[in-house]
């Protein structure tokens, strides 16, 4: 059995920002709410290795996160001012930590993202 890695994590820890996203319904529709939090965690880009599981665009960018608390799979990731969505996560819990992959969302996915907001706020009014 391995040991605890839990402290190992925190020794390379840095603040990250994530965007929480909790979805409600207001009459009768879904409403997406977005927080912004701080939480511990090491950051690294992700080797070829890791991305070898998953259909990966080689146009974006994609990181591994460790942290010690376990992260939503729809909390989005901002790093170097880009954002980033959780593709992959793995519960290492027994061990202390938990590890996710994230992918850069392509600016043109954001706008995307935007009008749909911007369309709906538009039809309730």
């Amino acid at each position: 059995m391995l040991p605890n890695m839990s402290m190992t994590v925190a020794f390379f820890s840095q603040p990250l920002t994530f965007k929480e996203i909790t979805q409600t319904v207001v009459n009768y529709k879904p409403v997406n709410t977005e927080t912004t939090k701080i939480k511990d965690g090491a950051i690294f880009p992700s080797s070829k290795e890791d991305l070898k599981a998953l259909i990966v665009d080689s146009s974006l960018s994609y990181y591994t996160v460790l942290t010690t608390i376990d992260i939503n799979i729809n909390d989005k990731l901002v790093y170097k001012n880009t954002t980033f969505k959780q593709v992959s996560k793995e519960d290492f819990s027994d061990y202390g930590y938990f590890r996710a992959i994230y992918e850069e969302i392509k600016w043109l996915l954001k706008c995307v993202i935007i009008l749909k907001i911007w369309c709906r706020l538009m039809l309730q009014k």
